[in-house]
């Protein structure tokens, strides 16, 4: 069960699609012609699958390669979110999570989650806060505890599919591409 207006989930999945691209294609590159193998109008979903389980997930799961597990889904959004790069989330790196892309799962209010009073959210004190949401669960489709390649394809395609037809336009791929494109 996927929930297309969750905004989180868009970033993290269209995050999660950029970044974890190999070498060889990247946010910058990428184009509406690598996903449309038969050349018409349309992405449809099997070839956005083919294309996204063939080139962008080689490297994305580096720890034990059964799936992309809670914890290393956590581990990396938690790393996407502190864009400086200091191993905490400070308010601005906060508000910008939370307009974007947490209004409809976490609290406005960075204190509710900086447990330790410090003005920042480490890693733990975010794991507290996103681990008790259902966020990961409506991902993992098999209810197998790790999101596998196929579940993960359909779900960037299913929140890149905004008007809901089973199909990407150059439009909707271009939407996306241009509003992440900076991730």
């Amino acid at each position: 069960m996927f929930y297309r207006n969750n905004s989180l989930k868009t970033l993290l999945l269209t995050a999660i699609f950029l970044i974890g691209m190999s070498p060889g294609l990247n946010a910058q590159n990428v184009s509406f012609s690598d996903f449309n193998d038969d050349g018409n109008e349309n992405i449809d979903m099997q070839e956005f699958k083919d294309t996204f389980t063939a080139y962008f997930m080689d490297d994305w799961d580096n720890t034990d390669n059964a799936g992309l597990d809670d914890e290393d889904f956590y581990l990396f959004t938690y790393d996407m979110i502190d864009t400086d790069d200091d191993d905490l989330i400070n308010s601005a790196e906060w508000d910008v999570g939370y307009d974007y892309y947490y209004g409809e799962v976490l609290e406005d209010d960075l204190v509710v989650y900086d447990l330790d009073g410090d003005g920042y959210i480490s890693y733990m004190e975010y794991n507290t806060a996103v681990v008790d949401t259902d966020y990961y669960a409506t991902l993992d489709v098999d209810a197998d505890t790790f999101l596998d390649q196929e579940e993960l394809a359909e779900s960037v395609f299913n929140t890149w599919d905004t008007n809901e037809d089973m199909e990407l336009s150059k439009g909707e791929f271009i939407n996306f591409d241009l509003y992440y494109g900076d991730v």
